[in-house]
């Protein structure tokens, strides 16, 4: 698997000139004047699709952040306690010191940090749905959907399971076969199911409208490469 060579983005897998080719045939894109320039940006989407899940593995996730912002909330509240407990000679002591190095009164920074467990507390009490929108795969597969439908004039179309005539999940068109490759890419665990879903739910969401608002996808990976 090849991988991005420049700066922030190094070491991130990055499609290999003999899918990118694969995939312009099966667009019918392969005897175009622009396919050269076409693999590029399809590459730059995949590289900005494996760029922002390692951004989200680093950070924690919604539910992890939930518990921080309870713990943070606890723990400050209690902080607010012991400085409150003080005597009024440490208190005052505290407070010159703080002077030295902040002009901001110490009672109106006690003030604040009593305002800041208001809103850590709504986070950390907040009621989440165990299962939360994969907002990064649907930003990537609205950027390819986007792209893929400027460069063939065809939105990507896929067909949801169907129980009764024993039929999976299908990417029935090139181009959703072409955004299933270059996302696996960065998550090869990713099911036919969870693109079908995304695929179908952006092609409702925007029916009849432009997928414009997915345009900027390109941009995060852009830097890796000479696409224009």
């Amino acid at each position: 698997m090849a991988e991005a060579e420049t700066g922030w983005l190094a070491g991130l897998p990055a499609p290999s000139d003999e899918l990118l080719d694969e995939i312009i045939v099966d667009l019918g894109l392969a005897e175009s004047s622009d396919a050269e320039r076409y693999k590029r940006r399809l590459a730059v989407h995949a590289t900005s699709f494996a760029f922002a899940c390692r951004m989200e593995a680093t950070y924690p996730s919604i539910h992890q952040n939930r518990r921080l912002a309870a713990s943070a909330a606890a723990r400050l509240a209690e902080a607010i306690r012991d400085i409150d407990a003080l005597s009024p000679l440490i208190t005052c002591l505290v407070a010159m010191k703080l002077s030295e190095e902040i002009s901001r009164p110490f009672m109106e920074i006690m003030r604040d940090m009593e305002k800041l467990c208001g809103p850590l507390s709504l986070i950390g009490g907040a009621d989440l749905s165990s299962r939360q929108p994969d907002r990064v795969l649907r930003n990537a597969i609205g950027g390819l959907m986007h792209e893929l439908e400027e460069m063939t004039g065809r939105r990507a179309t896929a067909s949801y399971r169907q129980s009764l005539k024993n039929k999976p999940a299908s990417l029935i068109s090139p181009e959703a076969r072409a955004i299933a490759r270059l996302l696996r890419l960065a998550r090869p665990e990713l099911k036919d199911t969870s693109i079908v879903g995304m695929i179908n739910a952006i092609s409702r969401d925007f029916r009849g409208r432009p997928l414009t608002e997915f345009a900027v996808q390109r941009l995060l990976g852009a830097p890796a490469f000479s696409a224009d």
